[in-house]
């Protein structure tokens, strides 16, 4: 068994490989890091090769840029007939020799994959929480009318006249428990999870009451999958079916360049955004822990 470092033309083999032992995940969700390469830094990708030259393992370390710069992700996938071999220690050991001094370690896995939860727990990993993933057909997405004094505005670069006045809304609409975890999100992070030396395209909705912003929905495009990474509303607007509105435009927006399904990814105890989503359609189709490991 050989570990080296990943070049590019293996790219589409790790993608294969981590889609084939986590089929629910999106390709855009596992392809994102390696076509968004300004969206990370510190990143180490290693690949396990068999006597043939062949792809067993992939292990991968990296910070995401805006993120608080103590938080790196950390994934490795092990292929089916080599699982239970070391080759998921090694990568992980070599890994972690890679990270800088006072490094937290974010990694995840599926609740339903058969990886026990005890091999995470060797490696030092504690569960920090438990995301929910779920998906919507986008197929047939009707029009919906909006309140007299409301109106959706597709922004896809989150650039606006009134840019302090969004700022203030976005930073006022994070109520979420992963706020207390990573800190507040601005428009400059969002803007920042897509990259322009991508394939995938930004995709932004803004809605306003009475010309006054009043919460946002915010995603990209791959193909024919779109992903929302983050909905919210000002509280001062709340109680108005106000991100039902805005995520629905951004479905629409979605359908409307090509895209098939949407999905999103929200903490299990964020139980606001989710009884908006099922509300909308959407269907649980995983639920993923995610496990801390301090390092240093």
């Amino acid at each position: 068994m050989q570990i080296v470092p990943l070049t590019p033309d293996r790219h589409e083999q790790v993608i294969e490989l981590v889609l084939r032992r986590c089929p629910h995940f999106d390709r855009t969700m596992v392809a994102g890091p390696l076509q968004m390469p300004g969206r990370t830094d510190h990143a180490t990708w290693l690949v396990a090769l068999d006597e043939t030259g062949g792809l067993t393992a992939v292990g991968a370390q990296f910070h995401l840029v805006g993120e608080p710069e103590d938080r790196f992700i950390h994934t490795v996938v092990v292929d089916e007939p080599r699982v239970g071999n070391g080759v998921g220690g090694r990568l992980h050991a070599l890994l972690v020799e890679r990270l800088p001094e006072h490094a937290r370690v974010l990694t995840s896995m599926v609740s339903d994959s058969g990886t026990p939860l005890a091999v995470a727990q060797h490696w030092g990993f504690g569960v920090q929480q438990v995301s929910i993933q779920s998906r919507l057909d986008l197929s047939g997405i009707p029009a919906v009318a909006l309140p007299a004094d409301v109106t959706l505005e597709t922004n896809h670069r989150l650039a606006f006249d009134d840019e302090p006045v969004v700022e203030a809304m976005l930073d006022a609409s994070q109520t979420n428990p992963e706020r207390e975890r990573t800190g507040p999100m601005t428009l400059s992070q969002l803007r920042g999870m897509v990259s322009e030396e991508s394939e995938t395209r930004p995709l932004g909705v803004l809605v306003r009451v009475a010309g006054e912003p009043a919460g946002i929905c915010y995603g990209l495009i791959n193909g024919v999958e779109a992903h929302v990474f983050y909905t919210g509303v000002d509280p001062t607007y709340r109680g108005r079916g106000l991100a039902g509105l805005v995520k629905h435009g951004f479905h629409r927006a979605a359908a409307g360049a090509g895209a098939r399904i949407a999905t999103t990814e929200n903490e299990q105890h964020n139980t606001g955004i989710r009884h908006v989503n099922e509300a909308l359609g959407y269907r649980t189709r995983l639920e993923e822990i995610w496990l801390v490991r301090p390092v240093g």
